[in-house]
């Protein structure tokens, strides 16, 4: 092994030094220069970012998932109140989702991250310790506010300081460390939500929502760590530092001296140049061209495909606490001999009046609730790290379609569940397909659009993405006391249909990399040149 690195390093030196004859190496594309880096421990430090930023953005997400069941008790919250507390973050991601991308263009991945992050933790503890469901409310919005930020940059930036060759694998490893982060929320949450604390101000869920601030602390933190990403800086027109990080990057990787590094120019396409302006009239600037060719189809792709399988996933995400904690009354003390399916359960929950908890010192949630959602972060973990391994043989077309028709035939099986254990199974395979193509349209954006534009399209796909969510969280509510199995059958059709129908129009147009490992090398050859 040590003689192998040692033939490796060997090739990856110079061939010799420069003498006044000889002429200078030529200008290479930004993406052949990352490939020249290689891949090391820089991607190792990298990604446990990556993973911070998976188990920040969980973490801030789910977190009042978790303590709702508990938060009722004290809040006195109705089913309806509960959906729109749950949707209240994304009514803020939609908000802010425009400024960040821009944001981001003009003024760089790195230092806004750090920002973010530690905004977010600040933003936390304050909404941790609110005693109002109206104060509630708009912590949450706020706190959507600041997620979209770091939830639409941190693949973006992590996805440009990697070669193509890694890419798709780097997004399927940071799905897998989000399904593990994920397991870790929940486990935390089923060791201190049932805790009997002596302070009857600060009861075990309020101490639970205080890990997400401390995860977004940690996060802001290691960002200060990282540098700043070379696509942008290239793209700013700052070249010698873009070449300094890639040569940094290299020195990690190799072992070898920055000055080894090979690439002393980089060539830009017009896509890739600076633009002047104030942040938000290159925004203008950038929607302009996004609406137009060869943009156009791309970003109808994905703001068409984002909301239906951001609808499902973070509606049921958010959902599948509630859904357990009721099936589990059920069996504690339903009275009923037959088992009945999850929807007949549902149903029979009433939002109209306040939860009818008379005395919140005897309310307890069954820890099972949480190893349930443990095993569900596990078993999508492990999806997607399956995944991970396969997508560069089979393409991320065959992923992203095949995940997406395997998770609509899972929502349409969910409604006659009728035990908690058939719930649960189908919890635990839909939580892994779902995020895997969720994580394959973020890949598949960093790929389709060039460093000048991406943050930007990004944003407009988060943006119709978070719609998708906050339309799931006001009428799965609704729908779960009704006509509770409709629910299940339009976020079905929804993914069966439409998602797959828009995934095959963009590949049969060529705009998605993965048909096979030869169209991959065609596609990446166009990918170089853009960028």
């Amino acid at each position: 092994m040590a003689h192998e690195m040692q033939e490796r390093r060997g090739e990856a030196q110079p061939t010799g030094p420069a003498t006044p004859d000889s002429k200078p190496p030529p200008a290479v594309g930004l993406e052949e220069a990352l490939g020249l880096t290689g891949y090391g421990k820089f991607h190792y430090k990298l990604l446990l970012g990556v993973w911070l930023g998976m188990a920040t953005q969980n973490f801030v997400t789910t977190d009042m998932a978790y303590s709702l069941p508990a938060a009722q008790c004290d809040l006195g919250l109705t089913a309806m109140q509960k959906g729109w507390i749950n949707a209240a973050l994304f009514l803020g991601m939609m908000s802010t989702a425009f400024v960040w991308g821009a944001l981001s263009d003009a003024l760089g991945r790195k230092w806004l991250l750090a920002l973010a992050y530690l905004s977010l933790a600040a933003c936390g503890v304050v909404v941790a310790l609110v005693t109002s469901p109206w104060a509630l409310l708009l912590g949450r919005t706020v706190t959507g506010m600041l997620m979209i930020g770091p939830a639409t940059l941190c693949l973006t930036y992590a996805g440009e300081m990697v070669s193509g060759e890694h890419r798709s694998k780097m997004f399927m490893w940071a799905g897998t460390m989000q399904g593990l982060s994920a397991a870790l929320h929940a486990a935390l949450a089923m060791w201190i939500i049932p805790l009997e604390l002596r302070w009857s101000w600060l009861p075990p869920w309020r101490v639970f929502m205080l890990a997400s601030p401390l995860a977004a602390a940690c996060n802001g933190l290691y960002m200060l760590l990282l540098p700043e990403s070379p696509k942008y800086l290239a793209a700013q027109g700052r070249r010698g530092e873009a070449i300094a990080v890639l040569s940094a990057i290299y020195a990690a990787n190799t072992g070898l001296p920055a000055s080894a590094y090979p690439v002393r120019a980089l060539t830009l396409s017009e896509h890739t140049q600076p633009e002047p302006g104030n942040p938000f009239e290159v925004m203008a600037r950038q929607f302009a061209r996004l609406v137009r060719r060869p943009y156009r189809t791309p970003l109808l792709f994905a703001v068409a495909i984002q909301p239906l399988v951001l609808f499902c996933t973070n509606t049921i995400r958010m959902w599948v606490p509630q859904i357990f904690a009721q099936m589990e009354l059920e069996a504690l003390g339903g009275g009923h001999t037959a088992p009945r399916d999850v929807c007949r359960i549902l149903e029979e929950q009433r939002p109209p009046g306040p939860t009818p908890v008379d005395d919140c010192s005897t309310f307890r949630i069954d820890p099972s609730v949480y190893l349930n959602s443990i095993l569900m972060m596990l078993s999508r973990a492990g999806i997607q790290l399956l995944a991970s391994l396969v997508i560069r043989p089979v393409g991320q077309k065959t992923v992203l379609v095949a995940s997406t028709c395997v998770a609509g035939g899972l929502l349409v099986a969910w409604p006659s569940a009728t035990s908690a254990l058939t719930v649960l199974g189908l919890a635990c395979v839909f939580e892994g397909m779902a995020h895997t193509a969720n994580i394959t349209i973020l890949n598949i954006l960093v790929d389709l659009f060039p460093t000048g534009v991406r943050s930007s399209a990004a944003s407009l796909a988060h943006f119709s993405g978070r719609a998708g969510s906050v339309l799931g969280n006001i009428v799965f509510p609704l729908l779960f006391t009704r006509d509770c199995a409709s629910a299940f059958y339009i976020a079905a059709a929804m993914v069966f249909g439409e998602t797959a129908r828009r995934a095959l129009l963009i590949v049969r147009r060529g705009l998605i990399l993965g048909l096979s490992p030869q169209d991959c090398g065609k596609h990446q050859s166009t990918t170089d040149s853009r960028n």
